[in-house]
């Protein structure tokens, strides 16, 4: 292999970068799209199934337009393609300060159709709180659910399988502040797909309980063949005040299945909850609950969908938590857990935490980038949408103001072992080497260079871009077969204490790796 000398006078001229190397870990790619301002958007955000019938998830992202300030805007959700990164719907309420999209989820396929639908919760309306679903074809209503006054319906939304076993799926909706039949403490209700009709209800008389204010379909807990559903009710008050419960209710007849409460005053257990996959390999459909206040520094826990035993507990304030897919190739799903009050070097900036469901072990973490960004605020994992092998990532930051004030955030994070490491040993006067392991094995890989921050397109790749503009130099180099990719370089000592900026693009596969900053000594 040809040694080549990289370090031109053009490319050393300096740009005084102090950073250091990155480390050879698995690396995130995020792609950003953004609200306008106070809307709010990514306050809610969830996997969408197959909206547009490609063969890959897609996504949904709800703006509910600051309506908590008072806001006369009515909200609305946009639904984008996973795989392509285009705005396939967008759905817009119809009362101002509704606060559509304040809860947006999958509704499954509802109507049978071969294509995923959405339902969106609107629960500010005067009407005590709405819930609509909408078509995955084409956005058309299928049906609309009107709560009863100050119930907060829509503020909890779920697709939950196909509970009465007719071929259609089925959806949830959450009413946490329901004062009804079953008293003062909340209610969810199961509505058929097929043509909205109510199939169960039930709720907490516990005096605000807040029965229904997170919930998810959980898949077949008992083995009994219908798909289960899970409940939280953060404000129940046993055994002590706010000490909050999670209910796992058969999505049968919505007889209760388990039980789970907090310990402490102002546990708030069931503040997220969420369906976590089989874990442990069973066959059956395991859970797990956040508890974001417990024992002073929050807990997450799993449980086994069988015995309804705790199978793994984690110390996280978390208060969003969704399945994560399967980040460190264990064949098991993991967590995403998401903490928007986390002061992550900003005061709220917010973070998001993948864990492993097996063990515990944190896999990967995100961290809001300035004050008040809010960023965990909605999480989501959207399976393997570029086909290496890790599932995608989905975060909301309604507080992120880059786009304006308040105007909000989704990021889908793109995570694989595509590293680039070095330059080894990084010295001025020396011959040095950079290493990108995780390639496709025998296909070529460029690796660029540069002396400033920018964005350049990597060709045939779409929205796919190098963070580096103009690129100064690039080669190309063929990976072997363990996926990995060297390429030498000699740097003049008269290039000391000049900086550069390296990355590495495979355009076979529409990928970048990680950006590395470097001062030559």
């Amino acid at each position: 292999m040809t040694q080549a000398s990289l370090l031109t006078p053009a490319l050393c001229a300096g740009i005084g970068l102090a950073l250091a190397s990155a480390p050879a870990a698995a690396q995130c790619q995020g792609h950003t799209r953004n609200g306008a301002a106070h809307d709010w958007f990514g306050w809610s955000a969830a996997n969408a199934g197959d909206v547009d019938a490609d063969g890959y998830a897609d996504f949904i992202a709800g703006a509910p337009q600051s309506a908590l300030y008072g806001s006369a805007a009515a909200g609305y959700a946009v639904v984008v393609s996973g795989r392509r990164g285009l705005e396939l719907h967008r759905l817009t309420g119809t009362i101002p300060g509704g606060a559509f999209g304040e809860a947006v989820a999958g509704a499954g396929d509802v109507n049978a159709d071969g294509f995923a639908d959405l339902i969106v919760g609107a629960p500010r309306t005067s009407t005590g709180g709405e819930a609509t679903v909408f078509s995955g074809a084409d956005a058309a209503p299928l049906h609309h659910i009107t709560g009863s006054a100050g119930g907060y319906t829509g503020a909890s939304v779920a697709g939950a399988g196909d509970l009465d076993r007719d071929g259609f799926d089925d959806f949830l909706v959450g009413s946490p502040a329901e004062f009804g039949p079953f008293g003062y403490g909340g209610a969810v209700r199961a509505y058929s797909g097929r043509d909205g009709t109510l199939l169960w209800e039930t709720g907490s008389p516990g005096y605000r309980d807040y029965f229904g204010s997170s919930l998810d379909g959980l898949g077949d807990v008992n083995g009994d063949g219908w798909p289960d559903v899970i409940v939280g009710a953060s404000g129940t008050n046993l055994p002590v005040v706010n000490a909050g419960a999670a209910y796992v209710l058969s999505g049968r007849d919505a007889t209760t299945l388990y039980t789970l409460r907090g310990y402490e005053l102002d546990d708030l257990l069931g503040t997220a909850v969420t369906g976590a996959g089989d874990i442990n390999q069973d066959g059956l459909a395991d859970f797990a609950v956040a508890a974001p206040q417990a024992f002073g520094v929050g807990a997450v826990q799993v449980y086994s969908g069988q015995t309804g035993q705790t199978m793994l507990f984690l110390h996280s304030p978390a208060t969003r938590l969704a399945r994560a897919g399967d980040h460190d190739g264990d064949g098991r799903p993991d967590l995403i857990a998401g903490n928007p009050a986390a002061e992550a070097g900003f005061p709220f900036a917010g973070s998001a935490v993948v864990y492993s469901g097996w063990t515990g072990a944190v896999l990967r973490s995100f961290q809001g980038s300035s004050a008040q960004m809010w960023l965990g605020c909605a999480v989501a994992g959207l399976g393997d949408l570029d086909g290496d092998g890790s599932s995608e990532l989905l975060v909301g930051a309604y507080g992120d103001d880059r786009a304006g004030p308040e105007a909000g955030s989704v990021t889908v994070y793109s995570c694989d072992d595509f590293v680039l490491s070095g330059p080894f040993p990084g010295l001025a006067g020396a011959g040095n080497t950079l290493i990108v392991n995780g390639a496709t094995p025998f296909q070529p890989v460029v690796f660029a260079f540069g002396t400033q921050l920018g964005s350049t397109g990597v060709p045939g790749c779409g929205i796919l871009s190098l963070n580096i503009r103009p690129v100064q130099r690039a080669q190309v180099v063929d990976a072997d077969a363990s996926g990995t990719a060297a390429l030498p370089f000699f740097v003049p000592a008269s290039k000391s204490g000049t900086a550069a900026l390296f990355q590495v693009a495979e355009l076979g596969a529409c990928r970048v790796s990680n950006l590395v900053a470097h001062v030559f000594p």
